[in-house]
């Protein structure tokens, strides 16, 4: 039974994204992600990795998560890309796991991945 009650909890989909020095496309590349992902449903989680940025990711990523109930924001200190899609992907709770890259979201690539899945 919790078994069940867990996995009725769990979304549909998580989107794992790592992220390194994004400031000047983040907002807008989440929004439009949020948006093509309520297409297909409305029970999904976008888990976002910071990783060591310095310019103002960090920040952009905090307020992200505060506004949009989907997002989950994380940072790692280091800049290492491999750990910080691995932080994600452990954490990512849905029964259907993505990775992409903020910078070459692609919503056909989307599309096609989850009508598979």
């Amino acid at each position: 039974m919790t078994e069940n009650r867990h996995r009725n909890d769990s979304p549909d989909i998580s989107i794992v994204i790592p992220l390194h020095n994004e400031e000047a496309i983040l907002e807008n590349a989440v929004r439009r992600l949020i948006e093509m992902t309520r297409t297909r449903t409305d029970n999904f989680e976008i888990v976002l990795v910071e990783n060591g940025s310095s310019d103002r990711t960090r920040e952009i990523g905090n307020s992200l998560e505060r506004r949009f109930r989907e997002i989950v924001f994380l940072t790692i200190s280091e800049p290492n890309y491999g750990y910080a899609l691995k932080v994600g992907l452990l954490r990512a709770r849905g029964r259907r796991i993505l990775s992409d890259e903020i910078d070459v979201l692609d919503p056909s690539f989307h599309r096609a991945a989850l009508a598979a899945l």
